[in-house]
C-alpha cells in the first residue's frame, strides 16, 4: 500500500499508452510527463527536453526530437540522489549512478517529488524486497536455456578429477552449519574428520576454513581459500588448521605450500588488536607467506569516488591537460595493477608446483578476485563462455561474495529510521558508505579486460559480454546477483530469472570472432612457435589448449577501459544514417550500418549481408565494394580498421542502399553459424555465374614469426606479406606473385604465395574444374 500511494497517472488515456516506451515482462508504466521536462547528461552544459516515464523497473526519457531513442535508467543502477530547489515552479535532481555516469532531470511544478520519494524507496531496499524487478521480469523460453543448472558442483570437482585419494566432497555444511556463507559441499582433504572441521571453522574469521576451489587438471598442485586465522595478540593456534595445511602439501607432492595474504602487512598486524591475524609459518611448517599490498573496500570506493569526478567534469583546456595526471591520482589504475601483481604471482608458484593458500580479512571481497584472475590464467576451461558461468557461480556467488552489500541494496538501520519527507532538499540519498556500496567486481571485471587485451585469441567472450555482465549486476533485472551467498540465493531461484538464461537464448552477440577453440591445430599447421606469452602443463604434450596464460602485470600494459568507463550517452547524440527504403527491412538495415562504425571487426561479415538484402542489377557495384573491404582488411589485418576507412566504406554502402530495389525478386539464403563464419548461395540471379566463398582463415601478424615457405624469421627488412587466397603470412620473395581471384570476389589481381600460384593456375586449367576451391599443399624449402 505504501508504494501504491507514490504512484501517480497522470490521467492515463489510451493515445499516452501508445506512446509509452518498449516495456519488458512484468513492466509497467507508473508515471508519464510529457511536458515541461529536460535533462542534462555528463559533460554536457546542453539541456534537452522530452518526455519521462517511469515504470516499476527504471525511467525512460524520450527526446522530442527522436522519439525512437531512449535514455534508461534502472532505478537499482542510482548511487546516489539530490535535489534542489530552482525556483518555485521548476526543481532539478542530480542521479549519480553506479557505472560512472550522472544525469541531471528538471522539472516544472511538483512532479519532481513523486518521482524523488519513488527512488529514494528504491534506494533503500534489500536483496529480497518484492519491489525488485528481478521477482517481476520472467523469460518464457525452452528449459535447455535454464541458467540456473550452469553450475553444477559435483560435476566441476569430477573435471578436476575429485574426489580421489587426496580429496573428497564433504556435506558437512548441507545445513549451513560450519559456515552459514560457503556452499553446502566443499572439498577438503580426505582423511580430515567433521569434529577437525568444526575446530577450525572455530579458528577461523567467519567459520571460513580452508577449501579447495582448484586442482591443477594434468598435476596436484591445488589453489584454497579462506579466511583470517584468529590468532590475536596472544598467538593463539590450531592444530586442526595446521593439519588441513599440512594434508594440502602432501597431496600437492611438493616441499612447500605458500600463503597468499591479500591485505597489506601493516593491515595484518593491527587485525591482531581485533583478534584476527595472520599464519606464523613457524608454527605450520613448510610453508611461505606472502602479503599482497591490495587496498581494502574503502580504498577502492575512495578511488572509484575519484574516478567518477574526473570522467563527469566538465570539459575545458585545464581540464584536459591534467585528465592524465587525475586519472593516476584517483589510484583506480593501481588497484589493477596490485590485482594483476598478485595473480601473476600465484601463477608463477602454480608452475613451480607449490599449492597456494589465498585469504584476506574475511576472504569474500578481495579473495575470489584474485582467486578467479588466477584460474582464468591456469585453466583455458574458465576462458570459454559455459566456463566462466561456472566461474562466477563457484568462486563469487557460491563461497559468499556480497553482491547484496556491495551493489547497495542492504539498508541500515539508522536509514530507515528516519522518513523520506524529513529528507533535506540539499543532502544526498546514497546507497555508498550506509550500505556498503563498494565496486569490488568493477575491479575484478576491469583486470579481465586487461588479460583479454593481452591475449585476444584465448577469450570465447568479448568486450560486450563483460559490459552486459556490469549492467545486469547493478540493474537487479535478474536474480543471479541479488544475494550475498548459497544460502539467500536458494531462497530466491524459483522466483526470479537467472542472468545467464538470457546469455544462453542469446549468445552470439557476446561471442568472439578472433576465438580458436582447438588452437594447436590452427598454430602447429603454420610452421609458427608458440606465442612466448604462454606455457603448457605438460611438456611432452603438443595440445595447445591446455595453456597458461603469463601475463604482464608491469603499469605500460595496462589500459584504460574506455568502451566502459567512457560510453557515456550516445544514443541522444547518435543521427539516423540512412533513411528508410523499405518498410520491411528498414529498421534491419539502420542497425547494421550502426554495427559497421561501432564495430569494425565484424565491418566485412556484416557488409556482406547487408549489400546482398539489397541487390541491384549493378552487380559489379557490389564486387567492387567487397573487393574494396576485403583488400583493405588484408592490408591491415582484421583489428586494423581505422575510424576514417570504415566511415568511407559506410558512405558507400549507403549510395548502394539508395539504389532503386530490382524489379525482378532475387532470392537470397544467407545463413551464419555460430562460428561467425558465413555460408552464402545462390547470392545473384541465375544468368550471372559470380559465385563467393568462404574466405580462408586469416592468420593474425601478431603470431607470424617466420615465413610459411622459407622459415625465415620476420624482421623491420623482412616484411610480413598476407597471401589472398591461403590466408598465411610470407616474406616478399615467397609472396610477390599476383592472380585474380574470382571465388573471393577480387576484381582485379591480388598477391598470393608461390605455394597458391601453382595451385591457381592448376585450377584454372582446362583439365581441372574452375569450382573447385580447396587450399594447396604447402611445401617448405627446409
Amino acid at each position: 500500500m505504501g508504494e501504491a500511494s507514490m504512484i501517480w497517472n497522470g490521467g492515463m488515456k489510451e493515445e499516452e499508452e501508445a506512446e509509452d516506451p518498449p516495456l519488458l515482462k512484468g513492466e509497467r508504466i507508473q508515471i508519464r510527463i510529457f511536458e515541461g521536462v529536460s535533462i542534462q547528461l555528463s559533460e554536457s552544459n546542453q539541456w534537452r527536453n522530452g518526455s519521462l516515464f517511469l515504470s516499476n523497473y527504471q525511467l525512460f526519457f524520450r527526446h522530442q526530437s527522436f522519439h525512437s531513442q531512449l535514455i534508461l535508467v534502472p532505478f537499482m543502477l542510482i548511487e546516489s540522489l539530490k535535489r534542489k530547489v530552482i525556483t518555485t515552479e521548476s526543481h532539478e535532481m542530480k542521479l549519480k549512478l553506479k557505472d560512472l555516469r550522472q544525469l541531471r532531470i528538471k522539472l516544472q511544478g511538483r512532479e519532481l517529488d513523486k518521482i524523488y520519494n519513488i527512488l529514494c524507496s528504491y534506494l533503500q531496499i534489500n536483496s529480497v524486497d518484492p519491489r525488485l524487478f528481478a521477482f517481476h521480469f520472467k523469460m518464457h523460453i525452452s528449459k535447455k536455456y535454464e541458467g540456473w543448472k550452469a553450475y553444477d558442483c559435483i560435476q566441476e570437482y569430477q573435471r578436476m578429477n575429485i574426489p580421489n585419494a587426496d580429496w573428497k566432497i564433504s556435506s558437512i555444511n548441507a545445513e549451513y552449519l560450519l559456515c552459514a556463507t560457503y556452499p553446502k559441499l566443499i572439498c577438503v582433504p580426505s582423511s580430515i574428520k567433521g569434529g577437525e572441521l568444526m575446530c577450525v571453522s572455530a579458528y577461523r574469521s567467519g567459520g571460513r576454513i580452508p577449501i579447495l576451489v582448484w586442482k591443477e587438471p594434468l598435476g596436484n598442485t591445488c589453489l584454497m581459500r579462506c579466511s583470517q586465522p584468529l590468532t590475536g595478540l596472544t598467538g593463539n593456534r590450531c592444530p586442526e588448521d595446521e593439519k588441513i595445511l599440512s594434508l594440502a602439501l602432501n597431496s600437492s607432492g611438493s616441499n612447500q605450500i605458500h600463503i597468499v595474504d591479500c591485505r597489506p602487512y601493516k593491515n595484518a598486524v593491527a587485525n591482531q588488536m581485533k583478534g584476527g591475524g595472520y599464519e606464523n609459518t613457524i608454527n605450520y611448517g613448510n610453508t611461505s607467506i606472502s602479503w599482497a599490498g591490495m587496498a581494502n573496500i574503502h580504498g577502492v570506493y575512495d578511488s572509484w569516488t575519484r574516478l567518477f569526478l574526473l570522467i563527469n567534469r566538465k570539459r575545458s583546456s585545464t581540464s584536459e591537460s591534467g585528465w592524465f595526471g587525475a586519472l593516476e591520482a584517483s589510484g583506480w589504475m593501481n588497484h589493477i595493477y596490485q590485482t594483476l601483481d598478485t595473480t601473476v604471482g600465484i601463477v608463477e608458484h602454480i608452475s613451480l608446483g607449490h599449492s597456494v593458500v589465498v585469504h584476506c580479512t574475511d576472504g569474500w571481497d578481495r579473495t575470489p578476485t584474485v582467486l578467479s584472475l588466477s584460474q582464468l590464467c591456469l585453466d583455458p576451461y574458465y576462458r570459454t563462455l559455459d566456463g566462466f558461468m561456472v566461474l562466477i557461480e563457484k568462486d563469487w556467488i557460491s563461497f559468499g561474495h556480497r553482491f547484496g552489500d556491495r551493489c547497495g541494496r542492504q539498508p541500515s538501520t539508522s536509514n530507515n529510521k528516519k522518513g523520506l519527507n524529513n529528507q533535506s532538499d540539499s543532502k544526498a540519498v546514497s546507497s555508498s558508505k550506509a550500505y556498503g556500496f563498494t565496486p569490488i567486481f568493477l575491479l575484478f571485471v576491469d583486470c579481465i579486460h586487461q588479460i583479454m587485451e593481452q591475449f585476444p585469441l584465448h577469450f570465447e567472450y568479448n568486450e560486450q559480454f563483460l559490459i552486459k555482465l556490469m549492467d545486469s549486476v547493478y540493474s537487479c533485472q535478474y536474480g543471479t546477483f541479488l544475494s550475498n551467498c548459497e544460502k539467500e540465493q536458494n531462497l530466491i531461484e524459483d522466483k526470479t530469472t537467472s542472468f545467464w538464461t538470457a546469455i544462453n537464448a542469446n549468445r552470439q552477440p557476446f561471442l568472439n570472432p578472433l576465438y580458436f577453440k582447438n588452437h594447436s591445430k590452427f598454430f602447429w599447421s603454420q610452421k609458427e612457435k608458440l606465442v612466448p606469452e604462454t606455457i603448457q602443463y605438460d611438456k611432452k604434450s603438443t595440445v595447445f589448449g591446455n595453456e597458461r596464460l603469463m601475463i604482464d602485470s608491469s603499469s605500460k600494459h595496462i589500459r584504460f577501459w574506455n568502451a566502459y568507463y567512457l560510453r557515456g550517452w550516445n544514443e541522444l547524440d547518435s543521427q539516423q544514417i540512412v533513411p528508410s527504403i523499405d518498410t520491411q527491412f528498414s529498421m534491419k538495415k539502420q542497425k547494421s550500418i550502426s554495427q559497421l562504425k561501432s564495430n569494425p571487426l565484424a565491418t566485412k561479415r556484416t557488409f556482406i549481408q547487408l549489400a546482398h538484402s539489397v541487390i541491384t542489377e549493378k552487380d559489379l557495384v557490389i564486387r567492387g565494394l567487397l573487393a574494396k573491404i576485403s583488400e583493405l582488411e588484408l592490408e591491415m589485418g582484421p583489428r586494423g580498421f581505422i575510424k576514417e576507412i570504415v566511415h568511407s566504406i559506410v558512405d558507400e554502402a549507403i549510395i548502394l542502399l539508395e539504389q532503386p530495389k530490382p524489379k525482378h525478386k532475387v532470392e537470397i539464403d544467407i545463413e551464419e553459424e555460430l562460428t561467425n563464419s558465413i555460408k552464402w548461395k545462390n547470392a545473384f540471379s541465375s544468368d550471372n555465374t559470380f559465385r563467393l566463398s568462404k574466405p580462408p582463415e586469416w592468420v593474425p601478424d601478431q603470431i607470424a614469426l617466420c615465413c610459411k615457405i622459407c622459415l625465415l624469421e620476420f624482421t623491420s627488412f623482412r616484411r610480413k606479406h598476407h597471401c589472398r587466397n591461403c590466408g598465411c603470412v610470407f616474406c616478399s620473395n615467397c609472396c610477390s606473385n599476383k592472380r585474380l581471384i574470382e571465388r573471393l570476389g577480387f576484381v582485379k589481381p591480388v598477391r598470393v604465395c608461390n605455394n597458391c600460384v601453382e595451385h591457381i593456375d592448376r585450377q584454372m586449367s582446362p583439365s581441372n574444374s574452375p569450382n573447385r576451391h580447396s587450399l594447396p599443399i604447402f611445401k617448405s624449402m627446409s
